[in-house]
């Protein structure tokens, strides 16, 4: 069995307060991470980067980079069903429910995780993009020396 800390964050006061059952969710900017370099193995994130401008997608996506050794992102692809729908209804003048979207092609979406040794591009109803291979392949649980793992646990033991 896999074992693994999971960390969310949320810049909304709000929304952390909603989700007070949840543990190790923090309020936080995604363009400003609060953790050190390389601390996790995978960084996340879906319903984010298409909402922003194309400066904050290169800071949040630079942030993944350095706190994580691989990177998922989704986001909604251009010519996709939500992609479609949404032009239906701006077509029809019918109020759209979500905010205001980017919708990606792969080459977009590549070409912001372009430094990684290796990406995979999965399709649906959203694309998701992979990267790994930045700095160094993903760690392997229980394959750390003591000190090591030490040092991570009270690297991170505040979000527990």
């Amino acid at each position: 069995m896999l074992m693994c800390k999971r960390v969310g964050i949320d810049f909304s006061r709000s929304a952390i307060s909603l989700a007070k059952n949840i543990k190790n969710l923090i309020l936080a900017e995604a363009c400003f991470l609060p953790f050190r370099n390389n601390v996790f193995n995978l960084s996340y994130a879906q319903g984010l980067i298409e909402h922003l401008s194309f400066e904050d997608q290169v800071k949040v996506i630079n942030e993944m980079k350095r706190v994580s050794y691989a990177v998922v992102i989704s986001v909604p692809k251009k010519g996709g069903l939500l992609h479609l729908a949404h032009r239906i209804f701006i077509k029809l003048r019918l109020k759209w429910i979500f905010a205001d979207e980017k919708y990606f092609t792969e080459d977009e979406l590549s070409s912001l995780l372009a430094d990684f040794t290796s990406t995979k591009t999965q399709e649906f109803f959203h694309m998701t993009l992979i990267g790994y291979g930045l700095q160094s392949p993903l760690r392997r649980p229980n394959t750390k020396d003591s000190e090591t793992q030490k040092r991570e646990n009270q690297d991170t033991s505040r979000y527990d």
